[in-house]
């Protein structure tokens, strides 16, 4: 019974370190403000760096077209897309979730 009541007071102690609430106003701020020096970073940058920077923060890109017969020529005008971001970037810190944006 000992044995088996601490183990359970381990279970609800590491319970108790990952359920711990977020402030998710602050995690917002931050993540704006990095967005802000980003912009200020990429306003000088080379090209290599916004390349860098997009590739570690950037999954993939999913893009929708429209398929449009104009008389004997098809048209494909972007109709919608979906930016899907890493979830473990630093840029984004520890904010997880979400579909895309």
């Amino acid at each position: 019974m000992k044995a088996e009541r601490e183990r359970i007071r381990n279970e609800l102690q590491q319970a108790g370190k990952t359920n711990k609430p977020k402030d998710i106003a602050a995690e917002v701020d931050a993540i704006v403000e990095r967005i802000w020096s980003l912009d200020r970073e990429l306003q000088d940058a080379k090209p290599e760096r916004p390349r860098e920077l997009f590739n570690g923060m950037v999954e993939r890109i999913e893009l929708r077209f429209r398929h449009v017969q104009c008389g004997k020529r098809l048209e494909c005008p972007l109709e919608s897309g979906i930016i899907h971001l890493r979830a473990d970037s630093p840029m984004f810190g520890s904010v997880s979730g979400g579909d895309g944006i």
